[in-house]
């Protein structure tokens, strides 16, 4: 793959799968049912040397393959993969992006020398404190939140549900 002949994330769109970016491996996770078993599948953020980010997705079939080839905080060319479009039901999205990588048997991960150009370690949407609250009442994204904590958090588990926090912060003014 070529150091020349790739697309910036925004650029990507659906309706093709030969396409070649060259991103971060910036997140990695596994979901967890509301009953607390591990997803086979896998998540990643990517992000690109113009700061954008976008959810990569890993089929269970492909993670054990995957993991192997990609280490978290690494470089990599990727071609070859689909492209979702999220829609309305698609809620809690990692990031602020309106569609998703989707590997395929057919993708391709390629380990690249980062010190020939610059992507960024991390990237983060950065709000005003001010907005926070507003931002509570939403549900298509979640939102990354730096402050000092308030009060001690209280830690609850809902009856076959997922586990709740309740805390407050401040951004110490």
């Amino acid at each position: 793959m070529s150091n020349k002949n790739f697309e910036g994330l925004r650029n990507i769109h659906k309706g093709r799968s030969d396409w070649t970016i060259k991103v971060r491996f910036v997140r990695e996770w596994r979901g967890v049912t509301n009953a607390g078993v591990v997803f086979k599948s896998c998540n990643y953020i990517v992000l690109d040397n113009k700061n954008c980010r976008m959810q990569v997705f890993v089929p269970a079939a492909l993670v054990e393959k995957m993991s192997r080839l990609i280490v978290q905080g690494n470089a990599y060319f990727i071609n070859n993969f689909q492209l979702k479009e999220y829609t309305n039901a698609d809620k809690y999205r990692a990031v602020q992006m309106d569609k998703q990588i989707v590997f395929t048997a057919d993708t391709k991960v390629k380990d690249v020398d980062d010190k020939l150009f610059f992507i960024p370690n991390n990237s983060f949407d950065l709000f005003d404190y001010g907005d926070l609250k507003a931002m509570t009442k939403q549900v298509l994204y979640f939102t990354d939140v730096i402050g000092i904590l308030e009060t001690l958090p209280t830690i609850s588990r809902i009856p076959n549900k997922q586990v709740k926090i309740k805390f407050k912060i401040t951004d110490g003014k």
